[in-house]
């Protein structure tokens, strides 16, 4: 389950992004598999702008009922006039399933997990100028 999520950046001009995403673990497992997570910026027609990964996030640190904050620091582009889609993408562990949406890692917050696309809205923003 996500509990915070920080975005911070100059959306008009090339700037760092500081990212923080805190996570509990509310199941009943603690998560074993290594799983890359993934930043993604889409635009209202579908078109990616931004798809990084975040080096620190490590799910395997967290303890049941445990809480923990991750932190990255990503050079992020300009962006133009237009509404944009932050979301977290978590793949499956094995390479052959990456890209399998039905194995992607969804959080439990209402609201924010996709099953047909495979991720994780984190917020939505719009640029105008």
């Amino acid at each position: 389950m996500l509990t915070h999520a920080l975005l911070s950046f100059q959306p008009t001009d090339e700037s760092h992004m500081r990212v923080e995403l805190t996570f509990k673990n509310v199941g009943s497992t603690r998560i074993s598999d290594t799983r890359a997570a993934y930043l993604v910026v889409d635009d209202d027609a579908g078109r990616n702008h931004v798809r990084r990964v975040l080096p620190h996030v490590d799910f395997r640190k967290l303890a049941l009922g445990q809480a923990l904050t991750f932190s990255e620091l990503l050079l992020v582009g300009a962006f133009q006039t237009g509404n944009y889609t932050v979301r977290l993408w978590i793949p499956s562990s094995d390479a052959a399933l990456k890209f399998d949406l039905s194995k992607s890692l969804l959080l439990s917050n209402e609201g924010v997990a996709d099953p047909a696309t495979g991720l994780n809205t984190l917020a939505t923003f719009t640029v105008t100028r």
